[in-house]
């Protein structure tokens, strides 16, 4: 039975572990998120830039491709 405006309780989303824990400058590293709670479509966000190929690899692995590193403030 499907109720309209009904309110839909999902698990709480957590990260266990992000490896590895550094990368390249240049980017285009494996990144492995392992946790709980991931969905398709979802986004991982290095500081305020999105990851590039994040992929559901199931319900507690995420896979993508680290981005390059930002600039050095200059002073």
């Amino acid at each position: 039975v499907t109720l309209p405006l009904a309110f839909e309780y999902r698990s709480a989303l957590r990260v266990d572990e992000v490896v590895p824990d550094e990368g390249e400058i240049a980017g285009g590293d494996l990144v492995i998120v392992r946790g709980a709670g991931f969905t398709a479509g979802a986004s991982v966000f290095f500081d305020d830039v999105p990851a590039n190929n994040v992929t559901l690899e199931g319900a507690g692995t995420l896979s993508l491709a680290s981005r390059p590193a930002s600039p050095a403030p200059s002073t």
